[in-house]
């Protein structure tokens, strides 16, 4: 789960700008942020269990919480940090993300914050891939890692996941994760 006390997206890209306000735009299960924004006015709930672990994954079991809040066309409550984002479609069912910029502000030292991932889709399903790593600083060492996910869509306004991480440094937990993020609608005007 990522915090930031800066509620600040920068996005690169006009992703989704034709897109319904009531479509579901997970952050998770990734690590990364993409350049869609909630809609103005909307409300989304991102929510999730992990097993996570060093030495195994019984080390830990969160569940994790993420509210984004639509503020305006392109901007919303991101709960992060100052990240750039730059999010193509590159063919009819394959889209990619990439993110690099600090996290962590005011809490000390940035992490610095860098992934790469791409996503296949069909339909109601997808199956993602992403590359992320984290510089040691104030939020945590340094972490890296590869995640995979497979994605369901069962309604415009819900989407369900399921995979897990490898970590590829040694303080970065492997997991297993399922989670769901529910569009709630307008929350305000």
């Amino acid at each position: 789960m990522r915090f930031s006390l800066l509620p600040i997206l920068l996005s690169l890209a006009e992703a989704g700008a034709a897109q319904s306000p009531r479509a579901a735009n997970p952050e998770r299960p990734t690590v990364a942020t993409h350049a869609y924004a909630v809609a103005p006015g909307y409300g989304e709930l991102e929510q999730g269990i992990a097993l996570r672990g060093v030495r195994s994954l019984g080390e830990a079991t969160s569940w994790d919480l993420n509210l984004k809040l639509g503020l305006a066309r392109g901007w919303q409550r991101a709960l992060g940090a100052l990240v750039g984002v730059m999010s193509a479609d590159v063919a009819p069912a394959w889209h990619m993300d990439i993110n690099l910029g600090p996290t962590g502000i005011g809490v000390g030292k940035p992490q610095w914050f860098g992934s790469t991932g791409v996503t296949w889709s069909r339909g109601a399903a997808a199956l993602t891939m992403e590359l992320f790593g984290f510089t040691s600083g104030g939020g945590g060492p340094r972490q890296s890692g590869v995640l995979v996910a497979v994605l369901i869509t069962p309604g415009e306004w819900v989407v369900a996941d399921a995979g897990g991480v490898w970590g590829a440094a040694p303080q970065t937990p492997n997991q297993v994760f399922l989670g769901l993020t529910t569009n709630l609608g307008r929350i305000f005007e």
